[in-house]
């Protein structure tokens, strides 16, 4: 075997062999994918595609006091998740943060037609009341005098959360 035949064998075995960088890069993603997964609620750590193993880990968690331990334990789940189907995870925390976009979408939108609602903005009760037509008009009516009274006298919103709280109670129906 010549040089020129050792070089190249070794240049192709040198660029088969995985990149320190990206594998430490990769294993700290999994740290804080499971991060992630240990700020959820146990009903929600439930419904992961995850196995019993790796979920009764996650719920052992919650025992553990000391931040050293904690950390170890935040590596321990990072082998165990990089043996789980990490698509399906992330497919997953993808669903739950659209929701936390639509509700939040949601919310704003409530919050924008109460305020404009308080202001009196011309169109926007039809507005209103042509997304809910089972709305109470003259209970909202009032509620929005009252608001319109409790800031003329710098009062505390109660009128105001009431619209809110009213208008979420409408749209859930």
């Amino acid at each position: 075997m010549n040089n020129e035949e050792f070089y190249n064998d070794e240049a192709i075995e040198y660029a088969e062999r995985p990149n320190k960088t990206a594998l430490k890069r990769e294993f700290q993603s999994l740290q804080d994918l499971a991060i992630q997964i240990i700020a959820l609620p146990d009903e929600k750590i439930n419904q992961f595609p995850l196995s019993e193993n790796t979920i009764a880990s996650i719920q052992q968690t919650e025992r553990i006091k000391s931040k050293n331990a904690l950390r170890r334990h935040i590596r321990y789940l990072a082998k165990q998740l990089a043996k789980e189907d990490i698509s399906e995870i992330q497919a997953y925390f993808n669903k739950v943060e659209e929701q936390q976009t639509r509700n939040s979408t949601f919310f704003h939108q409530l919050e924008s037609w109460r305020d404009r609602l308080i202001e009196q903005q011309s169109g926007i009760f039809e507005e209103v009341l042509a997304e809910y037509p089972n709305l109470d008009r003259q209970y909202l009516r009032n509620l929005i005098r009252q608001a319109n009274k409790e800031t003329k006298n710098n009062q505390a919103p109660k009128s105001s959360r009431k619209i809110f709280k009213y208008l979420r109670e409408i749209s859930e129906q």
